[in-house]
């Protein structure tokens, strides 16, 4: 009985593409997460200026959110994976065919108990190796949903370079206290003029006022 190999060769490569599009939507919500995440430390530690407490705080509880989002989305898309059976009988929903695909890959199944009419049986397989060669067996498999997520990681990534690029002094310094250094954010104030009278520092302004 014919064994398929059309067949199979492009459920394997359907099964392939779309674990890889699995494993790139999960990795790319999870950069995504990442970086709202990395922006919105950056937002409060530069309004808030936190001590090496709050701050080593707010990264464990930061790290410990990340790391379950990680084994939440980006786990199981690496670990599960599809049989050619389940994808045979997407592809087959997608094309509105009938249950040839899956049927003719259960009859050439030699680990299978096989029942009713061997010419029925081989009639199927022919029908469906005939109809293997002319499917497109990425059509519609996940692409939409691969590119969005794709979108909103670079969008992610845009967003967290802004400040780095308008403001590197304070995003440098952001970067220092990640590693509890105590470094403190630039500041805007600006020192005209200096003048020593004895053992006091004396600023113009102050002068004028009194």
């Amino acid at each position: 009985m014919q064994q398929l190999t059309f067949l199979r060769r492009g459920l394997k490569k359907a099964q392939r593409y779309r674990s890889v599009a699995r494993i790139g939507r999960a990795c790319a919500w999870w950069f995504s997460f990442l970086a709202w995440s990395f922006l919105i430390l950056f937002a409060v530690d530069v309004l808030t200026e936190m001590g090496n407490v709050e701050r080593f705080v707010l990264l464990v509880a930061a790290a410990a959110i990340l790391g379950w989002q990680g084994w939440k989305m980006v786990v199981p898309a690496v670990v599960n994976r599809e049989d050619l059976i389940l994808v045979a009988t997407k592809i087959q929903r997608h094309h509105d065919i009938p249950s040839d695909l899956v049927a003719s890959l259960q009859f050439t199944d030699t680990q299978r108990n096989q029942y009713g009419s061997e010419k029925l049986r081989g009639l199927v397989v022919e029908t469906s190796s005939l109809m293997s060669e002319k499917l497109d067996y990425l059509a519609g498999f996940s692409r939409p949903e691969l590119w969005r997520s794709f979108a909103v990681a670079l969008i992610s990534l845009a967003v967290v370079l802004t400040p780095a690029i308008t403001s590197p002094a304070h995003f440098q310094t952001f970067l220092n206290r990640l590693l509890l250094q105590d470094a403190r954010y630039p500041t805007t104030t600006d020192i005209l003029d200096v003048r020593i009278e004895g053992d006091s520092v004396v600023h113009p302004d102050a002068q004028s006022a009194g």
